[in-house]
């Protein structure tokens, strides 16, 4: 499958999507699903059957399909719909001027913004907020988490499912647990009953597109190594959005004040760990120090102070394995004016000296 092809696609209106374009340029409303039905299109929905025009891209008619749970609740979208046997991944194209209702899914799903927009308008908890979200944005959304998606206008939006089971055992495998922002991150997606929602906000000309470019590629033309090649594409996206835009992340929860800045707090004190303090933190986000010592315990388990701590404790470690680095010059690094307290609390936290540590006289727990 060549690029080119995979562009077009995306901008090309289906006969279907031009259906519902014209439904809406009629009646001045989308065509929505509804949730006491065997499908999430209503008796005014246009034809749904048509071939897919990309190999294995789940289309209108794919994508419309639910089944009620027949206890007046949301419907469940099922893995056997949407994975074939030897599948971990799928990929559609959300239908455009259309909106499918509250609805859950059995399986993980990241939502990215390819051009435009749409509203996601997520539950938690009995908490009900319309997001809006914008070109670039992706959203994760856990399994077994109410949400309904609508786009009114041109713009393309992409779904891509994963099995649970593949994502915790690929995804998560591949972020680092030496660092407080993979175990925040790791730790809000596989939480039981999870009721959190991701959202990573990238600028438009962030290279994401390339990426997703590449995992279509990947997914459509198939071979003996798509599905490791796939795996290991989605993993490196969620790299890259972990490194280059945890700042730019918020996180939805069950509670009226939804949005927290707990990544960006954490990555801001991961950047700055040699200088940063609560009150400098407090002061650079705008919080007393009261305030950001609660939020931030009620997420991570820990105060700021415990996890600055365990972040210079961890960079001290790796500082520690670079034999031209004398334990003076560790001490500098972690923002010590004194080596004697930068020994003193180390260890306190591991039980050992740095220079037993480095002599090979003990071991640490990261």
């Amino acid at each position: 499958m060549e690029l080119n092809r995979i562009i077009s696609w995306l901008y090309h209106y289906s006969q279907p999507e031009q259906e519902l374009r014209d439904y809406y340029e009629t009646h001045g409303t989308i065509i929505s699903g509804e949730a006491d039905g065997d499908t999430a299109v209503n008796s005014g929905a246009p034809p749904r059957a048509y071939e897919n025009d990309l190999r294995g891209v789940l289309t209108f008619e794919d994508f419309s399909v639910s089944r009620n749970t027949g206890d007046g609740s949301s419907p469940v979208f099922k893995e056997p719909l949407y994975f074939s046997e030897n599948s971990d991944v799928f990929i559609s194209k959300h239908p455009r001027y259309s909106a499918v209702p509250m609805h859950k899914h059995q399986f993980f799903e990241i939502v990215y913004v390819y051009e435009g927009y749409c509203e996601q308008t997520l539950s938690c908890l009995g908490y009900t907020r319309t997001y809006t979200m914008k070109e670039g944005d992706f959203l994760f959304i856990p399994a077994n988490q109410e949400h309904a998606i609508t786009v009114d206008s041109d713009s393309i939006v992409i779904n891509i499912g994963l099995r649970t089971s593949t994502f915790e055992r690929t995804f998560l495998h591949n972020i680092p647990q030496d660092s407080i922002l993979g175990r925040f991150f790791s730790s809000l997606l596989t939480m039981e009953d999870s009721t959190q929602f991701i959202i990573f906000h990238t600028d438009a000309h962030f290279p994401c597109k390339p990426y997703v470019h590449q995992i279509f590629m990947s997914y459509c033309n198939g071979g003996v190594y798509a599905k490791n090649l796939l795996n290991l594409q989605l993993s490196l996206l969620f790299l890259y959005l972990l490194q280059e835009y945890s700042e730019n992340a918020e996180i939805i929860n069950g509670t009226t004040d939804s949005v927290y800045q707990i990544p960006a707090l954490i990555a801001y004190m991961e950047k700055n760990y040699s200088t940063v303090n609560i009150k400098s933190m407090a002061k650079h986000f705008g919080y007393s120090t009261d305030y950001l010592n609660r939020i931030f315990k009620q997420w991570t388990g820990q105060t700021i102070s415990e996890a600055l701590m365990r972040v210079k404790m961890e960079h001290a470690v790796r500082f520690l394995e670079n034999p031209r680095m004398t334990v003076s010059d560790v001490a500098e690094s972690l923002g010590y004016k004194d080596t004697t307290n930068f020994i003193r609390n180390f260890k306190k936290y591991y039980g050992v000296t740095p220079k037993a540590y480095r002599s090979g006289a003990g071991t640490v727990r990261l």
